[in-house]
């Protein structure tokens, strides 16, 4: 029962045990020879004293004793297992080394500046053609607004709000239109039966339409008295007199419906209009004419802001807004290109950095892998070295051991002298061709480094070649541009 727990005990034992890795049999670090472990390992010492007390080996026996031929076998294995991890080793060690080059990326960073050349080239030639449309445009528009002076002899530049000076004219009318509303409340607020509330109710509606069409013929009609063609000045005055005398009309017309509200009329519309056409100027009180006051004045303040909303003579802002919106569109277009150059500009100086970072961790790489190949051939050269100690250690053990048992008697003569260990070829580390290598490697670093800045120098001279083809146009725009634009060459 106890032999068979015992078996039982050393097959559980043998499956819980983890098996020994492969590197474990190819790397000396791993199962490095010991002279103690070993010798307990092979009995060295039991089988030393039972050898002995029965004298043996005998005395005349030339060849080496079982448990020496075991040591001397397992330091040979241990040997050649070194050689293979070696031989193992440096083949990792060739691998990784073949894969650090500098020569295709040194040859890329040296070439940087002409392939950003080729690159804007590209760019530029994509976009001439869509660059030389509008640019065809701000000329045409140009041409149209130079003639244009010319015809109507117009020497100054034309003068109209932009921006916030637009919206400025545009909310000043919108006050108006609000202020008349309230100071006009008060009129009507007489007349309505909902008092100031009901008052400011149509006098906004009255306000609105005197406001706007004042503006309308400020903006539309009022330019043409001054213009040059003397026909159509001719038929625009009469138009403007007519403008002018509505104008008038209105102010009296809010007057005279003020006056219906008062009276209480069921159609205040209709009797303020009947009013108007039978007695225009026949106003019944001063409330009234201080009415018909406020709505003119409010009229001749929105007649000039009107005019103001354009160039005053007709036609003359809006051909310079056809050129402004030619030489934005182009302008826009220019830009693009330019702070695209820009871009490409900027991704090859980046792209330059990275690569000569790149060929130093590249060389950083190399010397590692010399170093790790010095590390392994010393580490090798170490390891052989304590086998064969270790062989030497184990013999003279046993030996001593086995002497000391056999009480004088004779030991054979195998045991003067240490059996010879079986020569091996070693594996070439290489490491003297790998240090040429990374040499001429590093040569062609520095030579990239020593042109570095030519290269950079080149980038921004490709750049500057490249930007030149993009020439500004203020002076050719006659100061009509309010920001620098390019033209293609």
């Amino acid at each position: 029962m106890d032999a068979k727990q015992g078996v039982l005990f050393r097959v559980l034992s043998w499956l819980k045990s983890s098996p020994k890795p492969l590197a474990h049999l190819k790397h000396p670090d791993l199962y490095e020879l010991s002279d103690e472990g070993l010798a307990k390992d092979l009995r060295i010492r039991e089988e030393a004293a039972r050898l002995g007390a029965l004298k043996l080996p005998a005395a005349d026996e030339k060849n080496l004793s079982a448990i020496e031929s075991q040591v001397y076998h397992r330091i040979e294995k241990a040997r050649l297992d070194f050689v293979d991890w070696a031989s193992n080793r440096i083949l990792v060690l060739n691998e990784n080394m073949s894969r650090l080059d500098v020569a295709p990326t040194v040859s890329r960073a040296r070439q940087a500046d002409q392939e950003f050349q080729r690159k804007c080239s590209t760019v530029l030639d994509d976009e001439a053609s869509a660059l030389r449309v509008k640019w065809d445009s701000v000329q045409s528009a140009k041409t149209e607004m130079d003639d244009f002076k010319q015809k109507h002899a117009l020497a100054r530049e034309p003068r109209f709000p932009r921006g916030a000076s637009y919206f400025f004219c545009i909310s000043f009318l919108i006050f108006m239109i609000a202020a008349e509303g309230v100071a006009n409340a008060y009129f009507f607020a007489e007349g309505s039966s909902l008092g100031l509330v009901g008052g400011f109710i149509s006098a906004g509606g009255a306000a609105a339409l005197n406001v706007c069409f004042s503006a309308m013929v400020g903006r539309f009609i009022l330019p043409f008295a001054w213009y040059r063609n003397a026909l159509i000045r001719v038929v625009m005055i009469p138009v403007l007199l007519i403008s002018l005398t509505v104008m008038g009309c209105i102010g009296l017309m809010i007057s005279h419906y003020r006056e219906a509200l008062v009276l209480d009329a069921d159609t205040p519309g209709q009797l303020a209009l009947q009013t108007f056409i039978r007695s225009t100027f026949d106003l019944q009180d001063m409330t009234s004419w201080a009415l018909y006051g406020v709505s003119l004045l409010f009229a001749i303040f929105a007649l000039f802001d009107g005019l103001k909303l354009n160039d005053p003579y007709p036609f003359y802002g809006a051909h310079q807004k056809r050129l402004d919106k030619a030489i934005k569109v182009y302008e826009c277009l220019a830009l693009d290109l330019r702070d695209e150059l820009e871009g490409l500009k900027d991704e090859a100086l980046n792209e330059l950095k990275r690569d000569v970072e790149h060929v130093r961790s590249i060389i950083t790489r190399q010397l590692s892998q010399v170093e790790k190949k010095t590390e392994g051939q010393a580490r090798l050269t170490t390891a052989l070295a304590n086998a064969e100690h270790c062989m030497g250690f184990l013999l003279a053990l046993f030996r001593q051991e086995n002497a000391a048992e056999r009480q004088g008697h004779p030991v054979p003569s195998t045991f003067s002298y240490l059996p010879t260990l079986t020569s091996l070829t070693l594996p070439d580390f290489a490491i003297a061709s790998d240090r040429n290598y990374i040499e001429a490697q590093e040569r062609l670093v520095a030579e990239l480094e020593e042109r570095l800045q030519s290269i950079r120098a080149a980038i921004q001279a490709a750049y500057n070649r490249e930007y030149d083809r993009l020439n500004p146009l203020m002076q050719q725009l006659g100061g009509t541009a309010k920001a620098p634009i390019v033209e293609v060459a």
